[in-house]
């Protein structure tokens, strides 16, 4: 798990400003893409191609205008197809929060679909 993740786990609840801080957050694509080799523009036709599945909870933080922009990149980026799903009664970590085997089997229907 990556520092920064763990950090933020280990320090959760003890610092709250709010789901608002993210409420009208909207994902722009990277300038560069950083590697071992150094930065380097991505050419558009390199670009990830692969269908997207973007799930969310009912009552999650990252909002209907967030993932919006997420689409948009995705879309720029020449992803063959993306798809979008709300999880009722879910907030932020629907894998955690809903039935194990039934996020596994939207996850697995999805990849099936576009093996």
């Amino acid at each position: 798990m990556p520092a920064s993740l763990l950090d933020a786990f280990q320090h959760a609840g003890t610092i709250w400003i709010g789901t608002d801080a993210v409420a009208d957050y909207i994902a722009s694509p990277p300038s560069v893409i950083v590697s071992n080799e150094g930065e380097k523009e991505v050419p558009k036709q390199k670009r990830n191609r692969s269908p997207v599945l973007l799930i969310k909870g009912e009552f999650d933080f990252v909002t209907d205008v967030c993932t919006r922009g997420w689409k948009d990149i995705f879309s720029s980026y020449g992803s063959g197809s993306i798809k979008e799903l709300t999880m009722k009664g879910c907030a932020h970590y629907c894998h955690f929060e809903y039935e194990k085997e039934l996020y596994g089997s939207i996850v697995g229907s999805f990849c099936l679909e576009h093996d």
